[in-house]
């Protein structure tokens, strides 16, 4: 019983001695750091080559943790591992603040930015807008993929990879597009992250046409209410989430979620970190 004892004492000792391995998305290198996690008592590890190695590595037990981006209609990895949500990339969809339009839906916008679709918009008053902004003619702009994967997003889940229509002005510098937006009362555009400029207005988007639409609050994105998006899982060994728990009250904390905010990613709400640390 004695030499059990030891035993397990011993191997407890050496898995505590071991580093932490940390492996993820790319998108998350200005988040994750080993800087950011030294308050805990162990070495830790951290690799964010992209989402696909990190899967790979946590089902061959090479990682401990893995923050993997899917898109949000595959589930992530099951059997012996469990995830839970963590973050999440969203692109949105602005116009000049001049632009009396609020809402739009995702087949207005597939019918705006690519072709063979049942309705062709060209211009304003295919909206619904009235008087002068009726004739007047879309400009179509898009961030490329420069800053992340912003416009695959939207190909993926509102264009359902259909062919883009050849008008489309990319931008590969998102303060650009955002300068251009303010100026030129016609365009539109699909931009990373909201754009902290007052003559910017971002678009509710609804689901369907006629729907409700919600806008890109924190709260919307999360409950999934906010239809442009792609979540980031934290994944486990479910057997090993006691042990784990330190680390989780670090990444669900409000400096990591300052730090998701800061990269254009945006963290669960306050409200939902806080039930999540209650849980660990």
């Amino acid at each position: 019983m004695i030499l059990r004892f030891l035993i397990f004492i011993i191997i407890s000792h050496l898995v505590q001695a071991s580093p932490l391995r940390i492996v993820g998305s790319d998108l998350l290198r200005d988040v994750i750091k080993e800087s950011s996690l030294s308050q805990l008592n162990r070495e830790v590890s951290v690799t964010l080559d992209g989402s696909s190695l990190a899967l790979e590595d946590i089902k061959s037990n090479n990682a401990d943790i893995a923050i993997i981006a899917l898109p949000q209609d595959i589930s992530p990895p099951a059997d012996n591992l469990e995830s839970v949500t963590f973050a999440f990339q969203i692109v949105v969809i602005a116009v000049s603040a001049s632009n009396p339009l609020e809402e739009i839906s995702l087949n207005q916008i597939a019918s705006i930015y690519s072709v063979n679709q049942k309705l062709d918009i060209t211009n304003w008053g295919a909206i619904g807008l009235t008087g002068a902004w009726q004739g007047r003619n879309i400009s179509i702009n898009s961030v490329s993929n420069a800053p992340g994967v912003g416009l695959e997003l939207i190909k993926y889940t509102v264009l359902k990879n259909a062919i883009m229509k050849p008008l489309i002005k990319y931008w590969d510098n998102p303060n650009e597009l955002v300068n251009y937006l303010s100026n030129d009362l016609s365009a539109i555009a699909v931009l990373p992250s909201i754009p902290n400029d007052n003559s910017i207005k971002v678009l509710s988007l609804s689901k369907k046409d006629g729907e409700y639409s919600f806008s890109p609050t924190l709260e919307n994105i999360s409950f999934g209410d906010y239809p442009i998006r792609m979540p980031f899982y934290l994944v486990y060994n479910k057997d090993r989430k006691v042990e784990l728990n330190s680390i989780f009250k670090i990444l669900y904390s409000n400096e990591i979620a300052d730090k998701i905010l800061l990269s254009n990613l945006n963290p669960l709400p306050e409200s939902v970190r806080k039930q999540r640390l209650e849980e660990y």
